[in-house]
């Protein structure tokens, strides 16, 4: 089976994350139907355009103190705006939560290991780990008041 970058973060996502007592829902991509369809027309070609709205994130983390809505990330790849936007109204939301809402998780294949972050929509790092298994564990904690600045460097 192979796999974008992206899409084998999710892989090991799904894997790992029964281990820490959550489940992972993915959101599909929209598909295209007839009456998602519009047709269209210019110079004698002629394609269809998807009416629906992109999706906002990639799925929910389901975790026993908390569900988050999570974006992933491979290596340099930046947000799309509309991504940007929705996690920029989570942070929002989360301010006033006292718990994660949002992040990204994104991971770095380096040469001599790869190196997980979770990130804000800004692309600071919330933590940081060399491990999908430290990352769970991190999400998985119950939040407190200060929890999102603790642990920045993966060190607790």
């Amino acid at each position: 089976m192979k796999f974008t970058p992206e899409s084998g973060l999710r892989y090991l996502i799904t894997l790992e994350i029964k281990k820490h007592g959550g489940s992972y829902q993915h959101i599909p991509d929209a598909i295209p139907n007839k009456n998602s369809l519009i047709p269209r027309e210019e110079g004698g070609r002629r394609w269809n355009t998807m009416i629906e709205k992109k999706r906002q994130c990639d799925g929910l983390l389901v975790m026993p103190h908390n569900t988050i809505f999570v974006e992933f990330k491979a290596n340099y790849n930046k947000l799309e705006p509309h991504q940007k936007q929705f996690g920029e109204l989570m942070e929002s939301i989360q301010k006033n939560a006292n718990r994660m809402v949002w992040c990204a998780i994104r991971v770095k294949y380096l040469k001599k290991a790869d190196v997980f972050t979770i990130e804000n929509s800004k692309g600071e790092i919330y933590y940081k780990a060399d491990n999908v298994n430290d990352v769970l564990a991190w999400l998985s904690r119950p939040c407190t008041d200060n929890s999102l600045a603790e642990g920045g460097d993966g060190s607790s």
